[in-house]
């Protein structure tokens, strides 16, 4: 097992105020594990101090030099003029010059067959390519590529063609086919599809380096991550388990840490009462003395904090009517030349909770604005029961 990164008391301050202080904690090859923390705590910033973006004012940050560190974002892409099977390739430039000499003496055994030196070399080459994987690479491609929803007609589309999601797929794939030591993830499942995010997860799962991702997805934790750091109150504290576990073990934590420090309060009032009350007494003096030291010894705690995360909001009541409130017939909806959903129909009744979900491009949105009465739609109409609209 590799140590791959060590954090020592690292600090980090914006304009004058602490985001957190005195973390400390290492990854090793395997750890997979999840920063989670409201918003504003320090998480993204924690993960740009690893890869050097943000300065550290205080504390230490050790990335083994023999460690691969990857860092999710569009910077992986090295020219946006490529074509996306050129971006790829890029990643496997050491085999491809292999290949390259390869074939170099390959030919030159067609004309000197019975060169041995030709042969060893022949051999040499062969072997080195076997083993960095050259007969797997172009399969590797295609697989990432297309589990990323990208058709084999893209590989040779320009990236500055693709939109700005499409962008972080296509370094997300390049990122995978890298194959870091250490992956290093913000929020990865934005802006990806259900499919898409599913195949991740698995991949993620069997993944052999170690994962350090910023995420609020508990689904994506569960199942990926085996360890959840928690950025609360300017300070981390280390979980292991699902998302649940880590919501539990909290209220323990919690609960045992208040305990512990309403028993200490208990005993320094106790013993600042008997100094109040005895320092001037001549027979006691001594003992107010000792009590004094006693309580200049004590190493208080904190109180513990708690996060209140619940939003309180108010609902007049109205019971959900079983009558059907809209009514979709015959629907279709797209653009000129571009069919995204043809004759749809179905209906909804008040109690309902639809989700729509799909791959990104399919008409999810131009679906809402349709019912928004925002986009007319092609073909078919939608009703509204008045009172429910």
């Amino acid at each position: 097992m590799m140590n791959i990164l060590n954090i020592s008391k690292l600090q980090k301050e914006f304009s004058g105020e602490v985001l957190f202080k005195n973390i400390s904690f290492d990854v090793n090859t395997n750890d997979k594990i999840a920063i989670i923390g409201k918003n504003g705590t320090g998480k993204s910033t924690l993960l740009k101090m690893i890869i050097g973006d943000e300065t550290v004012d205080s504390g230490e940050i050790f990335v083994n030099k023999q460690a691969k560190i990857g860092y999710l974002s569009q910077s992986v892409i090295s020219q946006k003029s490529h074509k996306l099977l050129d971006e790829m390739l890029e990643v496997f430039t050491d085999i491809i010059r292999l290949e390259n000499k390869i074939q170099e003496v390959t030919k030159s055994l067609a004309k000197e067959p019975h060169n041995q030196t030709l042969v060893d070399s022949y051999a040499r080459l062969e072997e080195a390519y076997n083993h960095q994987g050259g007969y797997e690479y172009h399969y590797q491609i295609n697989y990432i590529l297309t589990q990323f929803g990208f058709a084999k007609e893209e590989f040779e589309r320009s990236i500055d063609t693709f939109s700005g999601g499409e962008k972080t797929r296509v370094a997300f794939a390049k990122l995978l086919l890298q194959d870091p030591d250490l992956l290093i993830l913000d929020e990865p499942t934005n802006h990806l599809d259900i499919e898409i995010i599913n195949w991740l997860e698995d991949y993620l799962n069997k993944f052999k380096g170690a994962i350090l991702v910023v995420t609020h997805d508990k689904y994506f934790i569960n199942r990926v991550c085996k360890q959840i750091m928690e950025i609360d109150h300017q300070t981390v504290h280390s979980y292991y388990g699902s998302y649940e576990k880590y919501e539990d073990e909290k209220i323990h934590r919690y609960e045992t840490m208040l305990k512990q420090y309403n028993r200490q309060q208990k005993e320094i009032a106790h013993l600042e009462s008997f100094v109040e009350r005895f320092r001037s007494n001549s027979k006691l003096a001594t003992m107010a003395k000792d009590r004094v030291k006693k309580l200049d010894r004590i190493d208080r705690l904190d109180k513990p904090h708690v996060t209140k995360r619940k939003v309180h909001m108010e609902f007049s009541e109205k019971r959900a009517t079983r009558d059907i409130i809209l009514q979709a017939k015959n629907l279709t909806i797209g653009f000129e030349n571009n069919i995204l959903l043809n004759d749809v129909s179905f209906n909804m009744r008040g109690y309902h909770k639809l989700a729509i979900i799909g791959p990104n491009g399919t008409g999810k949105t131009t679906l809402l604005n349709v019912l928004r009465d925002k986009i007319k739609p092609l073909k078919g109409k939608i009703e509204f029961l008045r009172h429910y609209k």
